[in-house]
Order: structure tokens, then sequence, then C-alpha cells
């Protein structure tokens, strides 16, 4: 927590179809909320939410935040948001905050960005998630998450308010690591059953269930 007995006021970069229901979450359980996304229909929409301030401005957000979550397309967008055009959103943020990447970014640069923020006395999590968007609307998601045990210690009840488990996975990385295996796995399976069906097909079988016939009856 910020201090004893307080919530951390959260930054939420990537308003998104996730990132939506997930700052929704975090914002129903009372914690401040900053906003930020390039959309302006979302930005009207997160911003009608209680407790939430809206804002494109970083170095607001990394003034204002001791947590910042990003939920962005890819790593190269995280790296442009954490250091881009002014020195980004790591140039703003204050000595002991929290950066927790919960994009499908690549681990190797996870594992890159990690230094750069720890140099300047920021801590950073990746915690990708699965469950996709009736599970963030749910609170429901299943949560991966990288880095030192500590820094996760210190933002699991946040967590919470999107997830009901959260895996530590090890190491920075590891999280995203993680997620991209688990897409692996799901995508040859997928490509299994296509085969499987391409192969019945070839052999006269139906795609579909065939319809049952009942043998005759002999007295």
């Amino acid at each position: 927590m910020s201090s004893a007995g307080a919530k951390h006021t959260v930054g939420f970069v990537g308003i998104g179809m996730m990132g939506l229901p997930m700052s929704k979450r975090i914002a129903s359980h009372g914690y401040p909320l900053y906003a930020c996304d390039t959309s302006a229909a979302a930005m009207k929409e997160i911003g009608a939410v209680s407790g939430v301030k809206v804002s494109n401005d970083l170095a607001e957000i990394g003034r204002a935040c001791d947590v910042v979550i990003l939920m962005l397309p890819d790593s190269n967008v995280v790296k442009k948001v954490l250091f881009g055009e002014g020195g980004g959103l790591a140039a703003h943020l204050k000595k002991g905050a929290i950066v927790i990447d919960m994009s499908s970014s690549n681990p190797s640069v996870t594992r890159e960005l990690g230094p750069r923020l720890e140099a300047a006395g920021v801590g950073f999590i990746d915690a990708p998630v699965s469950g996709g968007v009736k599970r963030a609307v749910d609170g429901s998601l299943a949560i991966m998450a990288g880095g030192d045990h500590a820094l996760i210690e210190r933002v699991k009840d946040l967590f919470l308010t999107m997830g009901k488990s959260i895996i530590e996975t090890g190491m920075l990385g590891s999280g995203h690591a993680m997620k991209a295996l688990n897409n692996y796995v799901s995508a040859a399976g997928l490509l299994a059953a296509c085969e499987a069906l391409k192969v019945g097909a070839d052999f006269g079988i139906a795609p579909r269930e065939p319809a049952r016939t009942t043998a005759p009856r002999t007295s």
C-alpha cells in the first residue's frame, strides 16, 4: 500500500477491450484511478466511472500514481510509453513506484526494460492475463506474475480486484513467457484439431455428428 491503511493511487494506460473492464474493476474497489488512452470513446466511458480521472498527460500520471498498469498492444508500444518522447512515463515516476505490464508483451523486451526502471528506483512486474473479456468483466482472470516476490506482494490486493488466481511464475519476463507458451499450446491444439478434421474429411467423415440410425427389429 502507498501508506498504512491507504490504497494505491493507480494509473491505467490502455483502456481497450480488456483494459476497460479491468480498470472498472479497480475503480469499483475504491482505488483512486487515472486512466489514459488514445481513444476518445474509451476515455469518455471510463471517465463516467466514479473515482476515475482521465488524462493523456503521462507526466501527470507518473507524478500522481504509485502504481501504473500498462495494458497495451505489444512491447513496442510499452517501450514507447515508458521511454518515448520527453523521457516517457518513466521520467516522471516517483522512486518506489511500481510499473505492471499486463500486456501480452515480448519477454525478452520485458527483461531489457526492467533494469532501466530499476536504475530509476522503480519496480517492474510483468503480469499478463488469461480468461478473455468475460472474465475481465467479472474479475475472475488468471494473472501470471513475473518479478520480485516482494513487489508482487505489495500489489496482490490490487491484482485480486481483477483476478481470482495469481500465479507467480518466477523471474522478470517469466509471466510474459508463460502467456506466450499458453498461447502456443492453445494454437497447437487448434492446429491439431483442424488437421484431424481434414484427414477425417479425406476418409469421408462428415465434420459434424452423423445422424443415428436404429437397426430394424427382428421377430
